[in-house]
């Protein structure tokens, strides 16, 4: 009889430390899963909270291969073709107006390193050099890319947090400047890219608007 008095007093102990737990709603870590993919860019996130002072993420962002060019440009440049891929690692801080559930409205600042790799199908120009290079069936010259260098990020979003189940939902936008340097990368049958081409590439990777959605776990 008293053992059974006892289970009972444990189990009342736990559920009250568990409703009291559920209300407080803190949240020691929250991590986001690459569900959706913007741009080609897949994004996982792990976040941990800095006992209410904001919280230190690290971010792991893989951009499949895809098109740099758009419809209008491909038109524009008679078919020529920009390919690149890449991934980068970030370290993000972030506040957020429910700092204990790592909720609600936020902002984040980011430092980190991207780098990217791909080709570049031209048609050839008057002072190209194609000695040795293969055009392709549309005739184009071919030019393997490589580039990587620092980048920064800031954003503003808004992240739900479910209290009775380990689940965070979230949108943002933000802004990513890449600081790359990119270079001619090894490959046969490729011509070098002129000065004033890698240059251009530079530039046009620089900036970009950074939407996303969030769908992870909160623990």
């Amino acid at each position: 009889m008293r053992n059974h008095a006892g289970w009972k007093l444990c189990l009342a102990i736990f559920m009250v430390s568990s409703a009291a737990h559920a209300a407080d709603n803190n949240k020691s870590m929250n991590l986001t899963l690459p569900l959706i993919a913007f741009g080609g860019e897949s994004v996982t996130k792990a976040e941990w909270n800095l006992r209410g002072h904001g919280s230190l993420g690290l971010e792991l962002n893989m951009m499949g291969e895809s098109e740099m060019y758009s419809d209008k440009e491909i038109e524009e440049k008679n078919g020529d073709s920009l390919m690149m891929k890449g991934s980068q690692v970030a370290l993000l801080y972030s506040q957020y107006s429910k700092p204990k559930s790592l909720s609600g409205g936020y902002w984040t600042i980011g430092l980190g390193y991207r780098q990217v790799k791909g080709y570049w199908d031209q048609t050839p120009t008057a002072n190209q050099d194609i000695q040795g290079a293969s055009l392709n069936a549309d005739g184009k010259v071919r030019h393997s890319l490589s580039g990587a260098g620092p980048t920064a990020q800031v954003r503003t979003g808004y992240r739900y947090v479910a209290e009775s189940i380990p689940l965070s939902v979230g949108a943002y936008i933000g802004l990513r400047h890449f600081q790359s340097t990119m270079k001619d990368a090894e490959a046969s049958g490729t011509v070098t890219t002129t000065a004033e081409d890698l240059t251009s590439l530079q530039r046009r990777m620089m900036s970009h608007l950074e939407p996303g959605i969030e769908l992870g776990l909160a623990f």
